[in-house]
């Protein structure tokens, strides 16, 4: 007999599976223990349990998980739609230029999803990025919001529906760990309640299938996802038939290394070349896997959104959560979150500062050529550009 479902909330230790992978990889019809059913019929509303599963699970090797995600996309027919899921910062902003310059195949649509709680910086620069690159090259971008679902669980905004008394915990914060020794972090539903499940109803809708009608065998979207390769681990199938994932930063060339695929420096170097240096970081204002410099930019650089997140964190204790028994917080000191110890610079900060070398070298490079232009010399038989004439 299968285990039951792990409610969203549940105080657990990273790394985990999510509920959403467990159920969606098993064939097995969803057991339901007592205080689930609302939670279970609030799954398969929203599409977190699919009919048809995509069973394929990715291996952990770099390689091996970047090339059967390619051959099975290869195998497929021709996508019906070719989306760029657009979180509107460094590498979904990237696969967004790229596209607009046709270094990459043009995207019939960029979607936002939008939480709610999203930074000023991260709507300005969208705002930008729409009349300045999309607009102009012809791509439309979309904006939906989670809204809806058995007695009108999502109204759109995170901050407010985490804050309706007697609501499911949405958002991974820290709770005391079982023996009060340690912090640990409750089971994320926001990314795919306030992300996935309206970009995936968006979909939907283009493809001319929205939800409960089943979209045909075969008919497919295909989602490009801005991963670079400094975290390819997180590039993952979606999980439905009607959707493929690509990840077009694994296999550009140009990279500061020499080898195949962009990171996410190559990526900021890029957009800093295209006039683009102030791309902002897409993550909602309280979101709990801030580290202490995300804070610290926050408190120092952004005083009324550090300040609503404060209130957030004050109100979140306030107000009574189904799925915790414990106090949450924002930051795992497990201290309110105007008395946390953000000025400390962790482990994680510090191998961030150390320069790569080869970064460094086209860093250089970079500034010379803003300061010299092209090297080398023209002549008749090369120009510094490496174009023919």
């Amino acid at each position: 007999m299968s285990a039951a479902p792990m409610l969203p909330g549940t105080a657990v230790s990273l790394p985990r599976r999510t509920p959403e992978r467990v159920l969606a990889a098993t064939g097995c019809p969803v057991p339901v223990v007592p205080e689930q059913g609302d939670l279970i019929e609030h799954w398969h509303e929203r599409e977190l349990l699919s009919d048809q599963p995509n069973r394929t699970s990715l291996p952990t090797h770099e390689s091996d998980q970047v090339s059967q995600v390619t051959e099975q996309n290869q195998h497929e027919s021709a996508p019906a739609l070719h989306a760029l899921s657009l979180g509107a910062g460094v590498q979904s902003t990237t696969l967004l230029l790229l596209s607009a310059e046709g270094r990459i195949p043009k995207y019939d649509v960029a979607i936002f999803a939008d939480t709610g709680w999203e930074p000023r910086s991260v709507y300005e620069h969208l705002d930008r990025i729409d009349k300045e690159v999309a607009q102009p090259a012809g791509i439309p971008i979309v904006r939906v919001r989670a809204v809806g679902g058995s007695g009108k669980r999502s109204t759109g905004d995170l901050r407010a529906d985490s804050l309706r008394p007697d609501s499911w915990m949405r958002m991974p914060v820290f709770v005391a760990d079982r023996d009060d020794k340690s912090a640990a972090m409750v089971r994320r539903q926001c990314t795919d309640e306030y992300k996935l499940v309206p970009y995936k109803q968006e979909v939907r809708r283009r493809l001319g299938y929205v939800h409960p009608r089943p979209v045909p065998r075969g008919m497919y979207a295909l989602s490009s996802i801005g991963i670079s390769r400094d975290e390819f681990q997180r590039a993952k199938d979606a999980q439905v038939q009607y959707l493929k994932n690509e990840f077009p930063l694994l296999y550009l060339a140009g990279a500061a290394d020499g080898r195949e695929g962009w990171t996410r420096n190559d990526c900021i170097r890029y957009l800093n070349a295209a006039g683009w240096g102030e791309t902002p970081k897409s993550a909602c204002i309280g979101c709990p896997f801030h580290g202490n410099r995300a804070w610290r930019d926050l408190r120092d650089n952004h005083p009324d959104e550090w300040q609503d997140a404060v209130d957030f964190d004050r109100q979140m204790r306030e107000t009574p959560h189904r799925g915790i028994k414990k106090a949450p917080f924002l930051h795992r000191s497990l201290l309110p979150l105007a008395d946390a110890p953000i000025d400390k610079v962790t482990r994680g900060e510090w191998r961030d500062r150390q320069v790569d070398l080869f970064d460094a070298v086209a860093d250089e490079e970079a500034e010379q050529l803003v300061e010299e232009g092209e090297y080398g010399s023209c002549s008749p038989w090369s120009c510094r550009s490496d174009t023919a004439p």
